[in-house]
């Protein structure tokens, strides 16, 4: 919650995405209990901060209108995402005896390689143990094992045998600028759509009938917590004229 101060502070919107709103409701009862106020309903024009239900995984920064989104994985981290999101974006190794000859690996900073070996070096006066990196071409990297966090394993489609990343070229920069951009388009469009459902006008429903009363009287089937919570939802969305 110190840390919500600080970015409401530094921001001129800080909205916080949860993918449930049962996960937005459990955080805004921590935040009431140490009087920190946020709002459910987005506004374009207003400053503060927003805590919306919104499939975010990663976070972002507006830098030009000094809005700051945030993900639930940063407001409320466990177990890998924990890991994740504790200082630093980019997830290393952590042990060298994770690795096998011929597997995939990413650098933080020059992409896509193949680990080669574990080769044990003299430089001068020091004595070290080095990862042999292959990238493309005959381009190599000796990465001193004490450096292990700048690479991790590489996850992609099964089957598919990816191209590796030059030393020489920019084409993981590039890459990772596209991904930066994307990211901003997407965070734009987000906002951009929570204004446009304050705008437009939808078409409310009446509340519920006796004769809707009499029909799920009739439901031959008991309901799940979930579902009896779903359909709640639906109908109380049905009354409201914004656009669902």
């Amino acid at each position: 919650m110190q840390a919500l101060g600080e970015w409401r502070q530094n921001a001129r919107q800080t909205i916080l995405a949860f993918r449930t709103a049962r996960a937005r409701k459990r955080f805004l009862e921590l935040a009431h209990k140490e009087g920190v106020a946020l709002s459910t309903e987005y506004s374009l024009e207003t400053s503060g901060a927003f805590a919306l239900v919104a499939p975010l995984k990663k976070g972002m920064e507006l830098s030009w209108d000094r809005v700051r989104v945030l993900p639930e994985d940063i407001l409320q981290p466990s177990g890998a995402a924990a890991k994740a999101t504790a200082g630093k974006d980019f997830v290393g190794l952590s042990r060298r005896e994770e690795l096998t000859p011929g597997e995939l690996l990413v650098h933080r900073d020059y992409g896509l390689g193949r680990f080669v070996n574990l080769e044990r070096m003299n430089l001068g006066e020091v004595e070290g143990d080095y990862l042999l990196i292959q990238f493309d071409g005959d381009d190599k990297l000796y990465l001193p094992v004490d450096r292990l966090s700048v690479v991790q394993r590489y996850k992609g489609p099964e089957g598919v045998v990816p191209a590796l990343d030059s030393l020489r070229g920019g084409r993981w920069k590039a890459a990772k600028e596209r991904a930066r951009k994307a990211v901003e388009k997407i965070a734009r469009e987000l906002v951009e759509m929570y204004a446009f459902r304050k705008i437009a006008k939808g078409y409310a429903y009446s509340p519920a009938s006796e004769l809707f009363v009499e029909f799920e009287a009739g439901f031959g089937f008991e309901e799940t917590p979930d579902q009896a919570r779903a359909i709640a939802d639906v109908l109380a969305g049905m009354e409201r004229d914004e656009p669902m």
